[in-house]
């Protein structure tokens, strides 16, 4: 406190932030989740025999949603690949396996611009409309 500034002001902040951080404090005591874990494998029912695990059913195949649609990415990316010239085929392969861009330039003997125009060309709209 600073005799400056009246004492009601600075008695008025300090109240509300304790009565602000008291209301906090009791929130985080509601939001505690106040449950055990279950192992999946424990034993489940009377008879020992079956697990949790045995018992939650689900119709989703992961492996189907990740790699059903694969053959059609596949060949909109060959597709996108055959209409890209040799040299920017070149520069794509270097950017996937995370070159940079000096790296890039020295190992094709490309100038700066030479760079950026085939990047541009990589991303263009013309060229990308095929995977979208």
């Amino acid at each position: 406190y600073d005799g400056v500034q009246p004492f009601d002001g600075f008695l008025y902040v300090c109240l509300s932030n304790k009565i602000m951080s008291e209301i906090t404090k009791r929130n985080c005591y509601k939001r505690k989740a106040d449950r055990m874990a279950v192992s999946i494998d424990a034993p489940a029912g009377a008879d020992n025999d079956c697990t949790i695990g045995d018992m939650l059913t689900d119709g989703f195949d992961m492996e189907k949603e990740i790699f059903g649609d694969i053959s059609a990415v596949t060949f909109k990316l060959e597709k996108y690949l055959v209409q890209l010239p040799e040299r920017q085929k070149d520069v794509l392969k270097l950017l996937s396996c995370c070159y940079g861009a000096m790296e890039i330039q020295n190992i094709l003997h490309m100038s700066p611009k030479e760079y950026e125009d085939a990047l541009g060309n990589i991303r263009s709209y013309e060229n990308i409309k095929i995977l979208l």
